[in-house]
């Protein structure tokens, strides 16, 4: 959501260098705070791991589905700085055309190779990279078209914290609050 709001507005005040800074910002920050999130969810596993989840296979394939959140969340701020750079073509093709026909593909060879709900996962986890991958290919072709990758020197450079953190911050803690209201009731 952060992405998509401050992006489409540096663009339209040609701001590039505050552009180039968020994107500085923005990656290192999905990363971290997925990183924080696997961390936390295996250690909460290997505490009470066993006493919720008695099936290894069942735990297996909870960690490999718990690897495709920073994929996910990769995907989608390229996704909305492909929408805010490059236009609705390529979200089109990403979104619509690439997207279901790598899962597609990762479904029909499980299938041929007679495999499971591990190998399935599994073949989630490498598609969701592999476009994670294309879409990063994609997005740094645009930026370099439209000149925006020029202004990634040091001297122009502006790291706009206050306005992404400011904005961002209390959208994911309402998102959370909001995940977590159903699930903790129950557990209450």
């Amino acid at each position: 959501k952060t992405a998509a709001r401050f992006f489409a507005i540096y663009d339209e005040r040609r701001e590039d260098a505050k552009a180039c800074g968020a994107l500085l910002l923005i990656f290192p920050t999905i990363l971290a705070a997925a990183t924080a999130f696997i961390v936390v969810v295996l250690g909460l596993g290997s505490l009470v791991g066993h006493s919720l989840v008695s099936d290894p296979l069942s735990l297996t394939l909870l960690i490999t589905l718990i690897a495709l959140t920073p994929v996910q969340a990769l995907e989608s701020v390229v996704m909305s700085l492909l929408a805010v750079f490059g236009g609705a073509k390529p979200v089109f093709w990403q979104r619509y055309v690439l997207g279901p026909g790598l899962q597609l593909s990762v479904v029909l060879l499980v299938m041929l190779a007679q495999g499971d709900a591990q190998l399935l996962a599994l073949g989630y986890v490498v598609s969701g990279l592999l476009y994670a991958a294309i879409y990063l290919v994609a997005l740094f072709k645009i930026l370099r078209r439209r000149g925006l990758l020029a202004a990634f020197r040091r001297d122009r450079l502006e790291l706009p914290w206050r306005e992404l953190f400011g904005f961002s911050l209390p959208i994911y803690l309402s998102d959370v609050a909001y995940l977590i209201r159903v699930p903790l009731v129950v557990l209450l």
